[in-house]
């Protein structure tokens, strides 16, 4: 009997300990990194890097930031970037191991950057991409107007999407984009912006979701956001944890006290 208690006391000793490291805080990372191959598909979406000096200029730029996504997420690290001083500044010569000599861009926060060695701050996005239209370099750069959305299941999530566009002095115009269809996770969900560039994207799984946008009206370089659906793992479902910690226990102890039963059961029959 007493070994019994104990055990179950165990159980329930580590049930708890696990409720408690599951909700524990996860410290944030300091920039968010996307890029596109030339293929013009995003093999990072909103990557968190921790800042460093990586080029040893004694800044933190956009440069480092692109260093430090390569040095955490390309197969050959740092390797698959390199950068070097041109007569426009600082400017990429390869991305995500690519060297061909189609063309670069990046923005920071979704506004045209003039050098890789622009300083950029902590909650920075920096989007890079190779252009795809090797003739012309008409690759239109889009974004969504949020970046994170948290929803819930049975949500509906809306969406604008925007390009930046030039009006006759070379302003920066922030334009709609219609005509483009979302892709959900890297597939074509049939949904379609309108002419205000907005389009309407359901929540049906508990699981995160990665929106981008594909058009075959214009070369587009593809936007990206990313939809938070809260699930039992994670930090923002403290109640729904403790809910099924509680269940745990009662279930525990349930077994718990079966097994007593049964144990003295057995002792009366003998």
């Amino acid at each position: 009997m007493k070994k019994i208690i104990s055990l179950t006391l165990c159980m329930l000793l580590t049930l708890s300990l696990f409720g408690f490291s599951v909700c524990a805080e996860v410290p944030p990372h300091d920039v968010y990194v996307s890029i596109s191959d030339e293929n013009g598909a995003l093999v990072l979406t909103y990557a968190s890097v921790t800042l460093a000096d990586e080029d040893g200029d004694g800044n933190l730029t956009v440069n480092d930031a692109l260093i430090g996504a390569h040095k955490e997420y390309y197969k050959d690290g740092a390797q698959g970037f390199a950068s070097e001083e041109t007569a426009y500044g600082c400017s990429i010569t390869k991305l995500w191991g690519f060297a061909g000599g189609n063309g670069y861009g990046y923005c920071v926060n979704d506004s045209s950057a003039m050098s890789c060695y622009d300083p950029i701050k902590e909650g920075d996005h920096i989007k890079a991409f190779i252009y795809t239209d090797t003739e012309n370099f008409s690759d239109l750069y889009c974004f969504f107007d949020q970046t994170f959305v948290s929803a819930e299941i049975n949500d509906t999530v809306t969406l604008t999407l925007y390009a930046n566009t030039y009006d006759a002095n070379w302003n920066v115009v922030k334009t709609p984009v219609s005509g483009a269809e979302i892709l959900i996770d890297g597939k074509a969900s049939g949904i379609m912006t309108d002419e205000n560039g907005k389009a309407e994207i359901p929540v049906k799984n508990w699981r995160n979701m990665t929106v981008s946008a594909k058009s075959d009206l214009q070369t587009i370089v593809a936007p990206v956001c990313i939809i938070r659906v809260p699930s039992v793992f994670d930090t923002d479902s403290a109640d729904l944890l403790l809910a099924m910690t509680v269940l745990s226990v009662v279930a525990i102890a349930g077994i718990a006290v079966a097994v007593v039963i049964v144990v003295k059961k057995r002792r009366n029959h003998v």
